[in-house]
């Protein structure tokens, strides 16, 4: 009952964006080998669509601390496996990470820096944020317009199936402002930890 809660919450949330005019896609993050169980593996995975919201907001806004939080995009992500035999729009290999991969939706006002919308500026970007040195593999993006708890329910299968915990799902901004909360010295450490992935990964 709680799981179905949440994702009924998340729902009716990301349909209030997209119903006042926000621009949303629904993402898919398929990721190179890591190393650890599948607890390490998911954690890894978070971190890296976190990283990923944080370079996002550096080309939405000029100034993104300053932003008010309720014009920060809306992101919620889940960790999912392998899907059934007879979907493959993902992509999905089993034999990577066991088959995990995240789904995440994100909600973006319009009123932004892009000179285009958010799904065209997500395809342009994504050369940027994969390749084999890379902890992100491949990012599959698809523009979201309506049907907002389907989506959601979609996002959440794993969890729902408990398979996954619900405390795996990343819900961004956090309630005072997941870019505000970080301090230069945290974004700092963010980007050395980002070199060195791709550094670990390149000497593999």
């Amino acid at each position: 009952m709680m799981t179905k809660q949440l994702v009924d919450g998340y729902a009716v949330m990301l349909q209030d964006r997209i119903t006042h005019g926000w621009d949303a896609c629904l993402l898919s993050f398929m990721f190179n080998s890591l190393p650890g169980n599948d607890r390490t593996k998911v954690k890894l995975m978070m971190e890296e669509v976190r990283a990923t919201y944080h370079k996002l907001l550096t080309h939405l806004y000029r100034r993104p601390r300053s932003v008010r939080h309720d014009q920060l995009p809306f992101l919620i992500a889940a960790p999912d496996y392998q899907v059934p035999k007879h979907d493959r729009t993902t992509h999905v290999n089993p034999e990577i990470n066991n088959g995990l991969h995240i789904h995440a939706a994100i909600a973006c006002p319009r009123h932004t820096r892009l000179k285009t919308n958010l799904t065209t500026f997500l395809t342009d970007w994504r050369d940027q944020l994969i390749g084999q040195n890379r902890y992100l593999a491949e990012l599959h993006i698809k523009r979201i317009t309506h049907d907002a708890p389907r989506l959601t329910d979609y996002l959440m299968k794993s969890i729902r199936r408990d398979e996954l915990s619900a405390d795996d799902i990343l819900l961004l901004p956090e309630a005072r402002g997941e870019y505000s909360s970080r301090t230069k010295y945290e974004r700092l450490q963010a980007k050395t930890d980002g070199a060195k992935r791709r550094i670990r990964r390149g000497s593999c």
